[in-house]
């Protein structure tokens, strides 16, 4: 499992990813969460063909907090689109090879508001 964090690429970046560090950049570089996130948790699971398209749904197969509210609802919806957007995610061929219908699980963990402060 992996989570998003600071990525060194840009949405649909044509770079070819060479490892699972660089696939989830690629994911994590579209994703635009919503504001107020702060103590919110989502891990999806996919699983990708060798050109990097999805094959099948995005899954949620955790999140925190449990109950329903339209803030957490739209915290996993903006983190399934990444994977969405993202695809499909350029791969070199070698690493296409080896993770082509692999289960994959990354998380996604809110972050803390930043508010401008005017002096």
């Amino acid at each position: 499992m992996t989570q998003a964090s600071g990525q060194s690429r840009q949405c649909k970046d044509p770079t070819p990813a060479s490892d699972l560090n660089e696939m989830f950049d690629a994911i994590y570089a579209c994703w635009v969460p919503p504001a107020d996130t702060e103590g919110l948790v989502v891990t999806l699971r996919f699983i990708l063909h060798k050109d990097g398209e999805i094959r099948g749904k995005v899954v949620v197969v955790a999140s925190r907090p449990q109950e329903e509210s339209p803030r957490r609802q739209a915290f996993i919806d903006s983190a399934i689109n990444a994977v969405k957007q993202a695809a499909p995610v350029p791969f070199t061929e070698e690493f296409g090879g080896r993770i082509a219908g692999r289960p994959l699980e990354p998380r996604f963990i809110g972050a803390k508001s930043v508010t401008e402060t005017k002096l």
